[in-house]
């Protein structure tokens, strides 16, 4: 609850600063990705949820030797869903800038580079959700709100500390 109360206050001090410095169409580009990395977990396909099962029940039966091939398998899998959402939502970029979400004209350019770094991301935000899967089944649930916490932290205030150093909206993405 702290962890969330700090990401809260720590959003409510940056993000009026930068919906101030970037203006109201690049937050609302910035909210998008937030929004689109959220959805990134669709390419999961339920191995995260999988491999929690999996790993607990080994975790729970003592049987330990099979937990790295169970992690590995894992994660070589959610590579391969991460790349292949990587591909479908890099060749999709100028379709969402420019006709699903109807960017202004100006900042088209802009969201369409932002909009490949998240892309570029698909794999990473797979493999430590099977990560934090692992560290789910482990019972390890503190190291998780560490890292949550943190993460939520760094959302908000990454803008705000990237924008007077010329941060624009593709390297805040």
């Amino acid at each position: 609850l702290v962890g969330e109360v700090a990401a809260f206050c720590i959003g409510l001090i940056c993000i009026p600063y930068v919906i101030r410095t970037l203006g109201t169409d690049s937050f609302g580009i910035l909210s998008i990705a937030w929004l689109l990395l959220g959805y990134m977990s669709l390419f999961d396909l339920g191995l995260t949820r999988a491999t929690i099962k999996f790993v607990a029940e080994a975790v729970g039966s003592g049987d330990h030797r099979q937990i790295p091939s169970l992690i590995w398998t894992s994660i070589t899998f959610q590579l391969v869903f991460g790349l292949l959402g990587t591909f479908i939502f890099l060749f999709s970029t100028n379709y969402l800038a420019s006709r699903a979400f109807k960017i202004p004209l100006p900042l088209i350019a802009d969201a369409e580079r932002g909009f490949r770094f998240l892309a570029m991301a698909v794999p990473i935000i797979l493999i430590t959700n099977c990560l934090r899967g692992v560290l789910e089944a482990r019972q390890q649930f503190h190291l998780i709100n560490y890292i949550k916490v943190a993460t939520n932290i760094l959302m908000f205030s990454s803008p705000f500390i990237l924008i007077p150093f010329g941060g624009r909206l593709s390297s805040i993405i």
